[in-house]
């Protein structure tokens, strides 16, 4: 069996963990039993990199070690095919060989057992086209990698759907950064193409979500971002940054918000469509409109979008035309501004 290390040394001082790139213009396999090893060494040093990057990646069979003593961070895993489901089927991880691809360039992984004991804290799945959350997917990202605190980064050239009932969430430090509509020969997200569907898709009124603790939320869509049922929210001072460069920004239909009784109010497990729960930044600006316009069931007061709790937290909203609905903004600064030129994320 085959070995690829690029291990920090042991030396007293320690080293960092290499880089290792696999790439093809084509097709990717391995064998079970493979190692690629770019760990930091014995004494100090952070995890290295591993890449693996073609169209069509087979398999991914081999065990993959980027970690780092107490103290230093794990290394960075990138993934690199054309499409890529996320779900939680089937019994293995990346590290043994069960890691399904379909017949049309799509890496199938587990999010459960695909990056346990690799000790990577950082991971990056940039596919060419689309990601897709399976539906009932929940991905708890400090659980499913050993890690408590890290970053992953999706990356789409066209869409990222979230399925009915799926979900990214972590109770820890991971922060999450979303990109549709990569143009993957610049690195950047140009405006008009490429949307983030919380809500399953463009017509539909699903219910995916994200939440993080103290982690930020970063999301950036070449044309909408649309929320559906779900929610977007960080519940221990993470920020939240949406940007929809040539489209909406909708919060959809969720109307958590506080919740009163005779001893006061506290503010409730799901606020808001787009909200941070303890502190921490709501920052939206779309092209096109920002929209948050839950439905109230009978007999409870209306919820919004917004930064809530005793914790200081700004919202800033910015659209090319309207700013439609409620927000609240608990202990900060609001700031509205609709029909201004917003060009390529730049105010002008």
């Amino acid at each position: 069996n085959s070995r690829i290390v690029a291990r920090g040394d042991d030396a007293s001082a320690g080293s960092s963990g290499g880089h290792v790139t696999l790439k093809s213009g084509n097709n990717f396999s391995d064998t079970d039993g493979s190692r690629i090893i770019a760990a930091g060494g014995a004494q100090g040093g952070d995890g290295g990199n591993v890449e693996v990057s073609a169209p069509n990646i087979l398999s991914l069979a081999s065990i993959l070690d980027a970690g780092a003593p107490p103290g230093f961070a794990g290394g960075r895993l990138y993934l690199d095919p054309a499409n890529i489901t996320l779900g939680t089927s089937g019994a293995g991880s990346a590290g043994n060989g069960i890691v399904g691809a379909g017949g049309s360039g799509t890496l199938q992984l587990n999010v459960n057992t695909a990056f346990a004991n690799m000790n990577f804290s950082q991971i990056t799945l940039a596919a060419t086209a689309n990601i897709t959350l399976a539906p009932g997917t929940t991905w708890n990202l400090s659980q499913s990698t050993g890690q408590n605190a890290g970053l992953l980064t999706l990356e789409a050239g066209g869409n990222i759907v979230f399925g009915n009932n799926s979900q990214i969430v972590d109770a820890h430090n991971w922060s999450l950064n979303l990109q549709a509509g990569v143009d993957f020969s610049s690195g950047v997200v140009p405006s008009g193409a490429g949307s983030i569907y919380l809500s399953g898709g463009s017509a539909a009124k699903l219910n995916g979500s994200v939440q993080t603790a103290a982690g930020n939320i970063n999301m950036t869509a070449g044309q909408d971002i649309l929320v559906g049922t779900g929610g977007i929210r960080t519940t221990g001072g993470g920020n939240i940054n949406l940007q929809a460069l040539n489209g909406d920004i909708n919060a959809g239909s969720g109307n958590g918000a506080y919740q009163f009784s005779i001893f006061g109010y506290i503010v409730g497990p799901s606020p808001g469509g787009i909200a941070t729960a303890a502190g921490g930044d709501v920052t939206l600006q779309a092209g096109n409109n920002i929209i948050s316009t839950p439905s109230v069931p009978s007999g409870q007061p209306p919820g919004a979008s917004g930064a809530y709790g005793s914790q200081p937290g700004n919202v800033t909203l910015i659209a090319g035309d309207q700013v439609l609905g409620n927000y609240t903004v608990a202990n900060g600064a609001g700031t509205i501004l609709a029909g201004v030129e917003v060009q390529n994320g730049q105010v002008s």
